[in-house]
């Protein structure tokens, strides 16, 4: 089984988590694979951690299912 290790981006994480009460878009770009769906699970940690249900967290993966399996995501489909 191969272990992966997701590198903390904690200053990206304190940059989004100055801006969470303000109501502005937050935008997250970058090249491919630089971790921008890392930080954003670790934000989604850091908002569970701190009092927000997952019934208030809405997430998107635009990964194949196999992938999201093998590394392990949880992840509950989005549905209207």
């Amino acid at each position: 089984m191969e272990v992966i290790i997701l590198v903390e981006r904690k200053e990206y994480l304190e940059r989004l988590i100055e801006w969470e009460d303000e109501q502005v878009i937050k935008v997250v770009t970058g090249i491919r694979r630089c971790g921008k769906s890392t930080l954003l699970l670790q934000y989604q940690a850091w908002l569970k951690a701190n009092g927000i249900s997952d019934d208030q967290i809405v997430s998107s993966m635009f990964l194949p299912i196999s992938v999201i399996f093998m590394i392990g995501i949880s992840f509950r489909p989005f549905c209207i």
